[in-house]
């Protein structure tokens, strides 16, 4: 017994068997091919008439006459004689004398390959057989048995599409699927094109990459990730090295830059000029006549005698050594003859040595290591985080507490929520939403605009979306559906 029949189906077998019991023996069932004329004409003859003799053949184009002839009375009689010489009708005339039978039921699928001759045989057992006969036949086209019944055969509605697919399959894609919706309307009722959808359809819209070349994908990638690794390695070992190179160095007191020497003979020339004039020998006192007065050992510039070279080359290498300030050398001014050396010129010689040795002091300063500001791009990067952030508060518990009559518009469904959350900044929507469902036990996001109170808002609403949202075809959805695939995630 056959239980997966549609409403509509069943209520037309109803009306076949009514027509019968009202005298009606020779029914044909017509129809296009694919609108489930053998289907329905099974159904009948299984459901139908326990207490009859069914006899059902599938007429092709090779079943000759004979051949039909004798399995529909081995059919009606226990062991019957065919004489093949006889027609369908002597034969069952003759028969019925010797053997008596009960009432038969007879469907034939396949009226077009019928010949006129067996036709003309179905007329007459329908209309003088002894005994009660039905026959139904399946036809393509009305009026092929000029003296049957013909009952016409409707498509099937958009809802009873979906419910015989129901039947069928068990996982169906959403109503709203563009790709399902395009496959009801495309199969125009049909039947046997509804039982041909396939639910790969709706995952492989790419072509699949053979294994080859995924193999050698993979190695390629697996080949370069490995020479990034050395060459990374490579360079910290590098790096770590001359950073230890220059760590382990130490500046050589003895060795002077062309600049220091350059500076130096400056200040030995300056110093030269200003003691040029007046021959000035610098005396250093004893530590002891110093410690006798309380006072620590000090310079003190002594005139030399004119004709006295050896005494300027002396102040010259005295006034470049010495470090000290001007105001803690005591300086005693000895006079030899009308010569004499003033304060203001020895201040001179050791401002110039001042100056010489903060020149020398610069070299060895290191400078402080500049502060390293933040760069434009990381700026952006820093802001785009902080956005995602904010996008990555789900608001899966408000959308549980919604009524399920309230309608959104589904603008994108991705595998990936990073680039859901970079949707949503490209585009700028407002009342945009972001919740996690599974398809195939795969994790999946969608991104939903929300809510709307009724249909008509939301259509209005999509109608207002930007080209590139619309490009994606959104669809509409109720928050039904939506809070059934939440709790594919709760589960």
């Amino acid at each position: 017994m056959q239980s997966q029949i549609l409403p509509s189906r069943a209520a037309l077998v109803d009306r076949i068997a009514m027509q019968f019991e009202y005298g009606q023996n020779l029914i044909a069932l017509v129809g296009p091919s694919g609108l489930g004329k053998s289907y329905l004409a099974e159904t009948l003859i299984t459901e139908k008439y326990p207490e009859f003799n069914k006899a059902y053949i599938q007429v092709t184009a090779q079943i000759k006459d004979t051949e039909l002839m004798t399995q529909l009375l081995q059919n009606s009689f226990r062991a019957p004689l065919v004489d093949q010489t006889q027609t369908l009708s002597e034969n069952f005339f003759q028969l019925y004398q010797t053997q008596p039978c009960g009432p038969c039921f007879w469907v034939l699928d396949g009226a077009r390959h019928l010949s006129d001759e067996i036709i003309e045989q179905l007329r007459i057992l329908s209309a003088k057989s002894p005994v009660e006969l039905f026959i139904l036949v399946t036809a393509q086209a009305p009026r092929m048995l000029p003296s049957a019944l013909d009952i016409h055969l409707e498509r099937l509605s958009l809802s009873e599409s979906k419910q015989l697919m129901a039947m069928f399959f068990k996982d169906l894609p959403m109503e709203e699927d563009p790709i399902f919706q395009s496959f009801l309307q495309e199969s125009h009722g049909n039947p046997a094109l509804l039982l041909e959808w396939q639910a790969s359809q709706q995952s492989q819209l790419r072509a699949p990459q053979s294994k080859k070349s995924y193999r050698w994908h993979l190695t390629a990638l697996t080949v370069l990730l490995a020479l990034l690794l050395v060459a990374f390695m490579y360079q910290k070992q590098i790096q770590f090295y001359f950073s230890e190179q220059v760590d382990r160095a130490e500046p050589l007191g003895t060795v002077l830059s062309a600049e220091q020497v350059l500076k130096a003979e400056n200040v030995e020339t300056q110093a030269t000029k200003v003691l040029g004039q007046k021959n000035v020998t610098v005396v250093k006192p004893s530590v002891e006549a110093n410690e006798k007065k309380g006072e620590l050992p000090r310079e003190t510039l002594v005139e030399a005698p004119k004709d006295s070279t050896s005494g300027t080359v002396f102040a010259v290498l005295t006034a470049l050594e010495s470090s000290l300030p001007a105001k803690d050398v005591q300086i005693t001014s000895l006079q030899s003859g009308s010569q004499s050396v003033t304060l203001e010129e020895v201040d001179l010689v050791e401002e110039t040595n001042i100056s010489a040795n903060r020149n020398l002091d610069k070299q060895t300063v290191e400078a402080p290591e500049a502060t390293e500001l933040p760069s434009k791009s990381e700026l952006i990067e820093q802001s785009a985080e902080t956005k995602n952030q904010e996008l990555d508060l789900s608001p899966t518990e408000w959308l549980l507490t919604q009524q399920d009559s309230v309608w959104a518009i589904q603008l994108l469904a991705v595998k990936d929520k990073a680039i859901a959350n970079s949707f949503v900044l490209a585009n700028e929507l407002k009342d945009v939403y972001i919740y996690e469902t599974l398809r195939s036990n795969v994790p999946w996001w969608v991104v939903i605009q929300a809510p709307f109170a009724n249909i008509d808002d939301a259509r209005s609403a999509r109608q207002k979306l930007p080209d590139s949202v619309l490009a994606g075809q959104p669809f509409l959805k109720k928050f039904e559906r939506i809070k059934q695939e939440i709790q594919l995630v709760t589960r």
